[in-house]
């Protein structure tokens, strides 16, 4: 099989982040982390070397050339991709998939709190926006970023991709309204900032995996002969 991502790198996050409030509960992002895992697959099948952070709960990618790092809290997500980039991990793209708490417990108890109390009132503190950090950690890596709506409108889904396209300077957006509703018709479009072009919608993760593989595919680091390293220094 051809492989036409050899020597290209990709850094990817996926899956849930947790905040704990006591020590037997906990706040999530209801995510599962399998498009994530689909990405990775399909780009490490093409021979990109594919570094992936995934929130726990998981579902994991089974292709064994992906490396792995667990992490649980979205402190713990900054410290990871800002320990990468120290080492000199260096990607091509950073897909960012991962579904970070923007609110997170000001503390959390360190006993479990009774469930005989009236109330448990939380104060919740925001997080940092990371998505807004691949191009200042990552200047020269392309950014794929995603976007997640109640709203099912496409023109509404348009307008909230190229809103994080301009604040965080991603060159890609995956914009989808819930899949929750219905887990069995995941749809998504994909737009392209340089372009500008909207496509979709995409109907199926294997489908808007294929849709941001085939993006990839088309970036100048794919089939060549220079590493992401050469290409971008």
């Amino acid at each position: 099989m051809a492989r036409p991502l050899e020597g290209v790198t990709i850094g990817l996050t996926a899956g849930p982040t947790r905040a704990w409030i006591d020590p037997v509960r906990y706040l999530a992002n209801a995510s599962s982390g399998a498009l994530g895992a689909l990405i990775a697959d399909g780009l490490a099948e093409l021979g990109a070397e594919v570094t992936a952070l995934f929130g726990p709960a998981s579902c994991f990618p089974e292709n064994p050339e992906v490396e792995i790092h667990p992490i649980e809290s979205p402190r713990e997500l900054i410290d990871t991709i800002q320990s990468l980039e120290k080492s000199g991990f260096n990607p091509c793209c950073w897909i960012h998939s991962m579904a970070v708490l923007d609110f997170v417990p000001a503390e959390a108890s360190g006993v479990k709190v009774s469930s005989d109390q009236p109330e448990w009132a939380l104060k919740l503190v925001p997080t940092p926006k990371v998505i807004r950090c691949f191009k200042e950690w990552f200047p020269q890596a392309d950014l794929v970023g995603f976007k997640l709506l109640t709203d099912e409108d496409p023109a509404s889904l348009r307008a909230a991709a190229e809103r994080l396209a301009k604040d965080a300077g991603c060159d890609l957006v995956v914009a989808n309204p819930s899949p929750f509703k219905n887990p069995n018709r995941h749809c998504a479009y994909l737009y392209d900032s340089g372009s500008q072009h909207w496509q979709g919608p995409l109907v199926s993760k294997t489908c808007i995996g294929q849709g941001v593989i085939q993006w990839i595919l088309a970036r100048p680091y794919a089939n060549s002969s220079l590493n992401c390293t050469s290409e971008h220094s």
